[in-house]
């Protein structure tokens, strides 16, 4: 795969299916307002969406849910372009 800056913000594609996983940070949330005005600059530039899914983990083949809330982010087409967003800044 490919390698470069943008750390916890990885993104896996397979070339051969319209699958996307970001493999690191999957999601983030917002609870600091400067943060959250960042944020809502991605929004608007459609580089991250609300997650309205369930988020949970798996333990001992049982699926245990996060809360709802905070709100969850998600990168659209992964976490990558996010990164490279910031990046090119």
């Amino acid at each position: 795969g490919m390698h470069g800056l943008g750390g916890r913000l990885g993104t896996r594609t397979i070339d051969s299916q319209p699958l996307v996983f970001d493999h690191a940070a999957q999601f983030f949330t917002a609870s600091d307002p400067r943060f959250r005005e960042l944020v809502d600059g991605w929004l608007e530039k459609s580089l991250v969406r609300e997650w309205n899914g369930q988020i949970g983990e798996l333990e001992a083949g049982r699926f245990i849910p996060y809360p709802s809330t905070p709100v969850k982010y998600v990168g659209v087409h992964g976490m990558r372009p996010l990164a490279d967003s910031i990046l090119s800044q």
